[in-house]
């Protein structure tokens, strides 16, 4: 063989291992994409709090993954359901970073892991210049409506909370928060 053949040979053998990289690499991406898409278009499903799980005397945290955050559920001394994104507002404000709540000592109200605000349960939602856990309304025409027995929250609420706390979250993620919200 001469030696004009085997370089060409040897060029094309490079372009070929060249071509298959590149291939490789255009597959990798593409999976890439799909995967970050069903990430990013991931299911927001109703929740549905059913009101024997509520008491006055302990509130309880509920996952929210798509939101990053829980939804606290407490019934306040007067009876009414009161709920509230575990994320506090003070926090946002004065500090510009994202903090969760846990009940205090004596389960009459929460207290934020970072400023160490104090909140009754019975105060939740009516103190919007105080760090607070975001309230959430019970209105159905919000999406968050309230049955005999349940309270449900409405995917569409939940997607466009999402939005907005898209828009408003800075700072660390409330990971660490969320695994043990009474740590």
């Amino acid at each position: 063989m001469d030696p004009v053949r085997e370089k060409l040979n040897e060029i094309n053998k490079n372009r070929q291992i060249k071509i298959l990289l590149a291939l490789i690499v255009v597959v990798i991406l593409i999976i890439v994409v799909i995967l970050l898409e069903v990430q990013i278009n991931k299911q927001i499903d109703d929740i549905t709090i059913n009101k024997n799980d509520i008491s006055e005397k302990k509130a309880i945290f509920i996952p929210v993954e798509e939101l990053d955050t829980n939804i606290i559920a407490v019934k306040s001394s007067d009876g009414k359901y009161k709920l509230a994104f575990d994320d506090c507002t003070g926090c946002y404000s004065m500090y510009g970073i994202r903090s969760g709540f846990k009940n205090n000592n004596d389960n009459t109200g929460l207290i934020c892991k970072n400023c160490k605000s104090e909140i009754m349960y019975d105060e939740m939602g009516f103190l919007p210049e105080q760090s607070m856990p975001l309230p959430i309304t019970i209105d159905a025409d919000e999406g968050v409506s309230m049955t005999d027995d349940k309270i449900i929250i409405s995917a569409d609420y939940l997607k466009k909370m999402k939005d907005n706390f898209s828009k408003m979250r800075v700072g660390k993620s409330l990971n660490s928060y969320r695994e043990n919200p009474n740590k």
